[in-house]
């Protein structure tokens, strides 16, 4: 915390591009290719559900997509049990 108090200052130079590559790099990295594919040769829904939350997550908004992603997969699940 004191880290991070004492170099606030300096993150205001940081242009907003940056930072905003830097996050959607960070959130494309959640989800690796190698869990992708396994998952697409498992269930093609779930993996349907990862992609589209993730997309949301990175086009849209972190919050709104995580809420989204994680209603339509609790639907999904309960419609199987």
């Amino acid at each position: 915390m004191i880290v991070v108090l004492l170099l606030l200052p300096a993150f205001t130079y940081i242009p907003m591009s940056v930072i905003a590559s830097i996050l959607i790099t960070s959130s494309c990295r959640l989800f690796p290719k190698k869990v992708i594919a396994h998952l697409w040769h498992l269930d093609k829904l779930e993996c349907f559900i990862l992609i589209f939350t993730g997309a949301l997550c990175v086009l849209v908004d972190g919050a709104l997509g995580l809420i989204i992603g994680g209603g339509i997969a609790l639907l999904v699940n309960a419609s199987k049990l």
